[in-house]
């Protein structure tokens, strides 16, 4: 579980499968709740609404046990859905977002905090304008590619069993 999304890109939870140092993961966040996605995706006068993102991501542990410094690789697929309740329409974007990481694992028995800090790329691979309900000026308006570089960090509280 990643609390600290709620400050940079929305809360996550996952699950993780490995060995002593190879481990494999697979998460989810809720994009919409995270501060720093407002500021960078919404204009005045514009909403989310539900936004999320499903990631997978590989990491090899440099310490045995799945403790210590760790660097990995990670892919999400990110889909916003930004409202413009004036003009009546939604623009829907879907990103993929491959992106490297590093970070330290601390164990406390079957306990763990983990820090990370990730960088990527979040290329916009389909996006389109739609109308809400009573709306019907959707044609008129073109989807803003929001491409850009794309860094992270978390702070993961998990349980190991």
């Amino acid at each position: 579980m990643d609390p600290a999304g709620f400050l940079l890109f929305g809360p996550r939870v996952g699950a993780e499968l490995g060995g002593d140092r190879w481990a494999v993961g697979a998460s989810a966040r809720v994009f919409h709740w995270g501060l720093l996605s407002r500021a960078l995706f919404l204009e005045e006068e514009w909403s989310f609404a539900f936004s999320y993102g499903v990631a997978l991501r590989g990491r090899y542990y440099l310490q045995p046990a799945q403790s210590g410094l760790h660097l990995g690789v990670a892919a999400e697929l990110l889909g916003t859905n930004v409202e413009q309740a004036a003009e009546r329409i939604v623009t829907r974007s879907f990103y993929g977002v491959p992106q490297i990481e590093v970070g330290y694992r601390l164990p406390f028995s079957s306990f763990y905090v983990d820090g990370s800090a990730s960088a990527g790329y979040a290329i916009q691979l389909a996006a389109r304008v739609d109308d809400l309900p009573g709306g019907s000026s959707a044609q008129f308006y073109e989807p803003v590619d929001q491409s850009n570089v794309y860094a992270a960090a978390a702070i993961e509280l998990g349980l190991r069993f």
